[in-house]
């Protein structure tokens, strides 16, 4: 009996000492504090803080939750909670990015590994995608210089006898009338009989749509061909319509794949073409593809072309999707795991996925957050060919569906 109660009053003692030891909260002004994020690990904050998260020690970082005390674990946090950062290890400054994408604010910095090192700060794999979050900067970066001011020219004033807008306006219309019947004389009867091509009438972005798919066919092609590529080299060109591969080095094979594709897309007036271009003193002869008539095939002509592999990129892509949610689950012991089943639709450019959960203890609905924890994971895929253009909730499940463009 004796021994139960020495027991309960050492036991007391020590939880009194334990709340008193992570009560005590230290000197915030040698600490710079961090504010939590969604997602957030204390890895991540060391990352961005000291560009040094592989190898942050302990007593860099103090814990501090919603209450004000300091937490004696430095691996658990919640959003909400603070960690405090000794100010003599950080090294970068948060900024607000204002819906600019990483290329954009490394044009304000001069550093030749911006790119590099913001990527690998902020977790960021497309330095091109638009962001709306705070950006950490290293403070070893310098501010690009803007150019010096040119200094104004003089201006002198000098009196000049013009003629009278009346004289002037009544010799600009009899040219005019002039130049207006010269081409009606000229080429009204080629007018009269011709009809110019949709191609003319084509937008420019559902231009480069159209090649961007052709070249992601002629990539495929060369593929199951066995023709090694650069898809890097082959380049779309959407004021002219042509798809050339821009390398002094052209690998063998890659001249029957334009002929074959050239074939296919007859519809849409393909010819092949080289032209030369140079490095240095020598030259070089690419080989490109041209559409005269782009308008007269359509996006899901040529989807339905490219079936062999639209397909397959877009399991692809869906089961990245899935991959990607079921590897955030595995931190997030109060979220449903989610079960991805793709439906991809090439003819109309879409691909449409269920989402139910695996559990079904509760409908997909009843989940919070759900369709924006799906786009935070599409812009962390980062494939800018696939746009949400849905998402609605169906019985116990949810409908996503993707633009493949």
């Amino acid at each position: 009996m004796y021994k139960r109660i020495i027991q309960f009053f050492l036991l007391l003692g020590f939880f009194a000492y334990g709340q008193e030891a992570i009560a005590q909260i230290p000197n915030k002004q040698n600490y710079e504090t961090v504010a939590v994020e969604k997602g957030d690990t204390v890895g991540r904050i060391a990352l961005r803080a000291t560009r040094n998260a592989a190898n942050w020690k302990a007593n860099w970082v103090l814990v501090m939750d919603n209450r004000g005390r300091v937490r004696s674990n430095k691996h658990l946090i919640r959003p909400g909670w603070q960690v405090l950062i000794q100010k003599d290890q950080v090294k970068t400054t948060a900024i607000l990015s204002n819906n600019q994408s990483l290329a954009a604010i490394c044009q304000q910095y001069v550093n030749p590994d911006c790119l590099k090192s913001l990527s690998a700060i902020n977790e960021i794999r497309n330095p091109r995608q638009a962001l709306d979050q705070t950006v950490y900067i290293p403070k070893t970066f310098s501010p690009a210089i803007p150019p010096p001011s040119l200094p104004l020219p003089t201006v002198q004033m000098e009196k000049v006898t013009y003629l009278q807008p009346v004289i002037l306006w009544a010799i600009a219309a009899v040219l005019a009338s002039a130049v207006l019947i010269f081409v009606i004389a000229r080429y009204r009867p080629r007018i009269a009989k011709s009809s110019f091509p949709k191609f003319f009438q084509v937008p420019k972005s559902q231009k480069r749509a159209k090649l961007g798919l052709i070249r992601d066919d002629i990539i495929h092609r060369a593929a199951q061909a066995g023709t090694h590529i650069n898809d890097s080299w082959l380049k779309i060109r959407p004021l002219r319509a042509i798809i050339i591969y821009d390398a002094n080095k052209i690998p063998a094979g890659l001249n029957t794949v334009l002929e074959q594709t050239k074939q296919v897309y007859s519809e849409a007036g393909a010819t092949l073409g080289h032209k030369t271009g140079k490095e240095g003193l020598n030259q070089y002869t690419v080989p490109f593809i041209k559409f005269h008539r782009l308008g007269k095939i359509s996006l899901e002509q040529i989807r339905e072309i490219g079936v062999d592999w639209l397909n397959p990129a877009m399991r692809k892509y869906a089961d990245k999707l899935r991959d990607e949610l079921i590897k955030r689950q595995r931190t997030d012991r109060n979220q449903e795991p989610l079960v991805i089943k793709p439906h991809p639709d090439p003819k109309n450019g879409k691909l449409i996925i269920e989402i139910v959960g695996q559990l079904r203890r509760k409908k997909l609905s009843e989940i919070p957050d759900t369709e924006e924890h799906i786009e935070r994971t599409m812009q962390r895929i980062g494939d800018a060919r696939f746009k949400k253009e849905s998402f609605r909730f169906e019985d116990d499940k949810g409908i996503l569906t993707l633009k493949f463009t």
